[in-house]
């Protein structure tokens, strides 16, 4: 028989009794899955935080850097997508990225008019009337999806005008899901602008 000390392995067994006594067994597997699951919460709040500041990333202001991550990954997924140019607007219509594709056996063509906002905050009714006055006349509105995608959140009186539009949306969680599901498709040089290290890791 042998002394050995246990004293590093203490918060370890300290779980495997807390797991006992609730009647479940920690295993291996299943304290990776636990790990893992908290470094996928961790990664996704400080992404968010960072879209949301602009700190800690090197995609360009004015939430063109946002607008053309969005275009890539709506690439990744199969679609033609577009950047709307700025110039030439007038009224309040406006959408900043219009993306195709076309839809199962190649049947009909899926639309997708999108307006994107880099807020902090919460994000008002104007992202909305906006993508809803955008002219589609000519397109055919079978497979026709308007999208507001935006860093911040959005109350519940936004969601009711936009359900009554028929206008869907994407907030700032949501968004990240979407981000962090293409990640490791997304090229280098947009994963060293979101200042990732493939793990998904932070640098």
């Amino acid at each position: 028989m042998s002394n050995t000390d246990l004293t590093g392995f203490s918060e370890e067994i300290e779980k495997q009794v807390v797991a006992l006594e609730s009647g479940k067994i920690l295993t291996w597997d299943v304290s990776m899955q636990e790990r893992e699951a908290k470094n996928e919460k961790d990664f996704k709040a400080e992404l968010l935080k960072r879209l949301k500041s602009g700190k800690g990333i090197a995609m360009e202001s004015g939430g063109y850097g946002l607008e053309k991550l969005i275009q890539e990954i709506l690439v990744i997924k199969g679609y033609a997508a577009k950047i709307q140019p700025k110039k030439g607007i007038t009224g309040i219509a406006d959408a900043d990225i219009i993306a195709t594709r076309e839809t199962v056996l190649g049947l009909d063509e899926e639309s997708l008019y999108i307006q994107v906002k880099h807020h902090r905050g919460e994000t008002s009714q104007h992202g909305i009337k906006q993508i809803d006055a955008y002219d589609i006349s000519g397109v055919s509105k079978k497979n026709l999806h308007k999208i507001l995608i935006t860093t911040g959140t959005v109350s519940g009186v936004v969601k009711e005008e936009a359900d009554k539009l028929d206008i869907m949306i994407i907030e700032g969680e949501e968004l990240v899901d979407l981000i962090y599901d293409n990640i490791e498709q997304l090229a280098v040089s947009t994963q060293r602008k979101l200042g990732v290290s493939i793990g998904p890791l932070f640098v």
